[in-house]
């Protein structure tokens, strides 16, 4: 046994004893206690899981939108929306199932690398906030051209034509405008991935690669306008690859003990 030299008990057999009278005490330096382990197994995965819904949701909605307007025709957008209302509806009901899943994926995010670093998750849960804000703010824009397309007067008016083409390009724009916050939250979503060694690390530089992809990309968009399609093909694959393989990895391999 260390005694000091008194011949009083040392700190560590101290410590012994204490462990000894009473086992619960834990000596130990975890950033992760072994009950709150499995919880963040548990949402790792159901984090996983909306990510995969999101994806599908993702290859729907936006796609279909896409494909009604016609860059710079504005009749013929009008026409394809007016055509097409059934589709135009149901691609604003997945832009309204995104937005709620993004802001669930906010919360689910935060409190897995929470452990690790509480600033860092409180930021990068903001980020990723205030782009499901503006995408929700701007899906309302897109509701009143519904609302307009499927009233009585319908296309009769040309007030009513200049508000729905004033919609969809004012919901282009704040997209654009929301994605720059989007790629902010995914370069601090890597950050944060990385540091907690939770995860392969590579997905973590991935991803904070992908967010830079994604405010070059949206920039790009606002201050050159038509920039090349190969260009943003180039930019934006990394969000893909990064997303999906954090997607993948949270579903079927969950949430290692954080690192810190």
């Amino acid at each position: 046994m260390i005694r000091n030299f008194d011949g009083s008990p040392g700190w560590r057999e101290q410590e012994m004893q204490a462990t000894i009278a009473n086992p619960q005490i834990d000596t130990t330096d975890s950033s992760v206690s072994t009950t709150e382990q499995p919880r963040l197994v548990g949402i790792a995965r159901v984090t996983g899981l909306m990510y995969a819904i999101l994806f599908v949701l993702a290859m729907f909605g936006p796609l279909v939108l896409e494909s009604l307007i016609e860059s710079g025709d504005g009749p013929a957008t009008l026409q394809n929306l007016n055509d097409s209302l059934g589709l135009f509806g149901t691609s604003i009901g997945a832009w309204f199932a995104i937005v709620a899943i993004d802001v669930a994926l906010s919360f689910t995010l935060y409190r897995l690398i929470e452990p690790a670093d509480r600033t860092l998750a409180m930021i990068t849960a903001g980020f990723r906030l205030t782009y499901s804000a503006i995408i929700g703010a701007y899906v309302l824009k897109l509701v009143d051209a519904f609302t307009i397309l499927n009233g009585a007067e319908r296309l009769a008016s040309s007030d009513a034509a200049a508000t729905v083409l004033s919609a969809v390009d004012s919901f282009s724009n704040g997209f654009l405008a929301a994605l720059v916050f989007f790629g902010a939250h995914l370069v601090l979503l890597g950050i944060a991935l990385v540091r907690s060694a939770a995860v392969p690390q590579v997905i973590g530089y991935v991803l904070a690669v992908a967010g830079v992809g994604y405010v070059i990309d949206s920039m790009a968009s606002f201050f050159l306008g038509g920039h090349s399609e190969t260009l943003s093909i180039l930019l934006l694959t990394p969000a893909i690859v990064g997303e999906a393989g954090l997607a993948l990895w949270l579903l079927f391999k969950g949430w290692r003990q954080a690192a810190v």
